[in-house]
């Protein structure tokens, strides 16, 4: 009896054994040609949940060596080491445009992902959806075969949109001259690569026009273009959160903490809504605009809250608030503003910078109506 089971459990153990074999057999030639692209969208949801700002420092670190290497790759590209004896070198050749794909589309998520906190879709959809372009070409296998200009293309963007995030944590603040430097700091560091890279110095610019100097400069015109046209987000600054309220008052949390406390009215299975799309104005007399906004840490700027009020089919400015934000909180610079003179119909909110880069949108219907007590809702922020 004791034979007969162990035979009984040898054959199970066989047949279970070839059933994982065929199944992961056939898991692999079902999902194997979409490992790149299911890699990439885990890497990229990582990126979205966990990414930080340039102002932390072991991120700054990471994404200046990942910057060099990239541009050190990109650049040897440019110069000829056929002749060269180096083991590391010829190594170099073997694995060069693999790493440079690996690291160019690590910062293209990374950027991609600051920029988005920091937009408004509305104004900055062509920016950002240049970026996800850029960020997406750069996994498919087309174009890291297409030779070098295309790496020279993307390692531009990333070398730009590291130095449009970090000139301004540094500066202290964002505007027209801190871009400039921006750029005035690219067009250095990139220089500096072709200088060091190639034993002709710059000329190697005159050398190579069509596939060195002209996509240069055709990436640094998008990028004036896209600041000139206020596309840009005004990055290192993003809302955190923003929302309509009945009202907002500082209350000190059960560990000492100061808070802030909002409440609002909302239906029992509106259960993703925060704040208020319909603002019922007999239960209020003022309207409040709480907001989250972070900024690095020794970042002062101003923005503008404008109010708009929907009226003979156009947005009306009704009015703008000024307010003075200060950065270093994790969680955000916290403020509200209020409005008593209000009516009835559709408004618009958006938070602004002093050169109205729009950091965003807000949309909400003032009724003139009762809300029922029993959907009020209190949160702490």
């Amino acid at each position: 009896m004791h034979s007969n089971l162990l035979k009984t459990l040898s054959r199970w153990e066989g047949r279970m054994s070839l059933w994982f074999q065929s199944f992961f057999v056939g898991l692999k030639l079902r999902v194997g040609p979409y490992w790149p692209a299911l890699f990439f969208g885990l890497g990229f949801l990582i990126d979205i949940l966990f990414s930080q700002g340039l102002d932390d420092t072991f991120t700054f670190a990471q994404h200046s060596v990942y910057l060099f290497l990239a541009m050190a790759l990109t650049m040897s590209e440019y110069v000829e080491f056929a002749n060269s004896q180096s083991f590391f070198v010829r190594k170099l050749l073997v694995y060069r445009t693999t790493v440079s794909h690996f690291l160019l589309g690590s910062l293209l998520s990374n950027y991609f992902v600051l920029f988005y906190k920091s937009a408004s879709i509305t104004s900055s959809f062509l920016f950002l959806a240049s970026i996800a372009m850029v960020l997406v070409a750069n996994e498919f296998r087309r174009v890291q075969s297409a030779g070098r200009v295309p790496r020279l293309i993307l390692s531009l963007v990333c070398l730009l949109c590291y130095s449009l995030i970090v000139v301004p944590v540094l500066w202290g603040s964002i505007g027209v001259f801190p871009f400039l430097v921006s750029i005035v700091f690219s067009i250095v560091l990139f220089l500096s690569f072709v200088h060091l890279f190639s034993n002709k110095g710059l000329g190697l610019l005159a050398e190579n026009r069509k596939n060195l100097l002209f996509p240069s400069v055709g990436v640094l015109v998008f990028f004036l273009f896209s600041y000139t046209m206020k596309w840009t987000p005004p990055i290192p600054m993003a809302i955190k959160h923003v929302g309509v309220y009945h009202g907002v008052k500082r209350v000190q949390s059960e560990n000492g903490a100061r808070k802030y406390q909002v409440e609002f009215y909302k239906s029992w299975w509106r259960f993703w809504n925060h704040s208020e799309e319909y603002f019922y104005s007999q239960s209020s007399g003022e309207i409040y605009v709480f907001f989250r906004v972070f900024s690095p840490a020794r970042f002062n700027e101003n923005l503008v809250v404008r109010w708009y009020h929907y009226q003979n089919d156009q947005w009306v400015n009704w009015d703008n608030v000024n307010i003075v934000v200060s950065g270093g909180r994790l969680e955000g610079y916290r403020g509200y503003v209020k409005k008593s003179n209000f009516k009835p119909g559709e408004w618009r909110i958006k938070i602004e910078t002093q050169d109205q880069r729009v950091m965003a949108e807000l949309d909400f219907d003032v009724i003139d109506k009762q809300a029922d007590e029993e959907d009020l809702r209190i949160e702490l922020h």
